[in-house]
């Protein structure tokens, strides 16, 4: 996260990723992000953060209004991609709240129908029923077994 010091520096930021809560990988981890998006998923007048990476780091950051984000991925039942590619943020199920669509391998190559194996879970469609958390409804909704997202 850069911020824009402003007049007094122009063309200048700094690099307040550590301060505001939207940390770095731990040292020995990797995270190979895709894609992001900012949206007031809480409706609390303040853009919350969603990292979309491969390998099952994707993450979700609250904004606290305060210039700090929490991370609540986890907890608000978000997560569950295994090789997270690209997001996009919208009312998919006509609530009135913002849902997050996430793209994901799901590659059974030349496996048969009912044979374990293969790459990735697929697509997750994650329906935010408020108060922080999420429902995962990509298979039910006939979006999960998309390929190569």
């Amino acid at each position: 996260m850069l911020r824009n010091k402003g007049a007094s520096a122009p063309a200048s930021f700094e690099n307040v990723t550590v301060a505001t809560g939207l940390l770095q990988p731990a040292v020995g981890e990797t995270h190979l992000g895709f894609s992001s998006a900012w949206a007031d998923v809480d409706e609390d007048g303040w853009p919350d953060f969603a990292k979309v990476s491969d390998f099952g780091t994707s993450q979700l950051y609250w904004n606290n209004g305060n210039g700090t984000f929490t991370e609540n991925t986890k907890q608000g039942g978000l997560g569950v991609d295994d090789f997270g590619m690209g997001n996009a943020v919208a009312d998919v199920s006509g609530d009135g709240r913002l849902d997050l669509f996430v793209t994901s391998i799901y590659d059974r190559g030349s496996l048969g129908e009912g044979e374990q194996g293969g790459l990735g879970n697929g697509n997750r469609l994650y329906r935010y029923f408020g108060n922080r958390r999420f429902g995962e409804n990509a298979g039910s909704a006939g979006l999960e077994q998309a390929g190569w997202a």
